[in-house]
């Protein structure tokens, strides 16, 4: 397993504000086998990205991983036979290849301000937008990735 301490969340606050600099693992198949080997078991966040036939990567989520870790999450995510209630990502999970990535970060507000923070970006569906910490004003975000792959 690489050196997971460098792929973290770091913040910084400034009066009402809020400054985080995402550090992202590398973008790893989505299989159960290497997810066992490279995923931690440790609070954090994670997305989850497809393969279209173009070869371009498409997200399917951006999530948060407390209880049970970013292994367990995921491992239930690319799982077809726990996805019944699912059945669009049950689709893709079944019919594309799937990668993902993570940053390891163990305060659930801070959590909470980045689903928040991510859930403007993603694409509007018929859930509740999740609700941030309402300790910050204003939440910025950078993103660090070796793959090159920013999310906004």
């Amino acid at each position: 397993m690489e050196d997971i301490k460098r792929f973290r969340v770091k913040k910084q606050e400034k009066d009402d504000d809020v400054y985080f600099s995402i550090a992202w693992s590398h973008l790893t198949k989505a299989e159960r086998y290497t997810i066992l080997g490279s995923a931690p078991s440790m609070a954090g966040i994670y997305e989850l990205y497809y393969r279209e036939p173009g070869g371009t990567l498409k997200q399917v989520f951006f999530q948060m991983a407390w209880y049970g870790g970013i292994r367990e999450h995921l491992r239930r995510d690319i799982d077809p036979t726990l996805l019944d209630d699912a059945p669009i990502q049950k689709a893709i999970v079944e019919g594309h290849s799937c990668f993902f990535r993570y940053s390891l970060i163990e305060n659930i507000h801070d959590m909470e301000d980045l689903c928040f923070f991510f859930s403007r970006k993603a694409p509007p569906d018929k859930k509740e937008p999740p609700s941030h910490s309402g300790r910050y004003r204003r939440i910025y975000v950078r993103e660090i990735d070796s793959d090159r792959l920013v999310t906004f």
